[in-house]
């Protein structure tokens, strides 16, 4: 009896079965993502006009820490500010912060926006 065919894209790959990337062959998730480097103290916008779209916020990664660098990120619907990631302060190079547990993507609906305080370092900022 021949094996179950292979799925067509990574959606349909059943629980527990690691999907390959078309092109390259490699195994993985199948899911690629933006990335905006954030390295000054301030307030900014990412994603900036896809209110109508939305997207997804995966989280963030401390490049250099600064002094007291910490970072906070919103999801801005409208008059409707939503709090994603709390303010976090980077403590090490390397140190990863997740929009939710596990590194899941956490769909925003409007705007992503950060604030940021302190010395700035630098944090690469995850999303699509």
């Amino acid at each position: 009896m021949a094996g179950p065919p292979y799925p067509i894209s990574n959606l349909q790959a059943p629980v527990g079965q690691i999907p390959l990337d078309s092109v390259t062959g490699a195994a993985g998730c199948g899911v690629m993502a933006s990335y905006s480097v954030l390295s000054t103290a301030g307030t900014g916008t990412q994603a900036t006009g896809r209110s109508s779209a939305g997207g997804i916020f995966y989280g963030l990664q401390a490049i250099s820490t600064g002094t007291g660098f910490a970072i906070a990120v919103y999801d801005v619907v409208g008059t409707v500010t939503n709090q994603l990631v709390g303010l976090t302060t980077a403590t090490a190079i390397g140190q990863q912060i997740f929009a939710s547990p596990q590194g899941v993507g956490v769909r925003f609906l409007g705007n992503l926006v950060y604030v940021t305080t302190g010395t700035a370092g630098q944090f690469n900022s995850l999303w699509d």
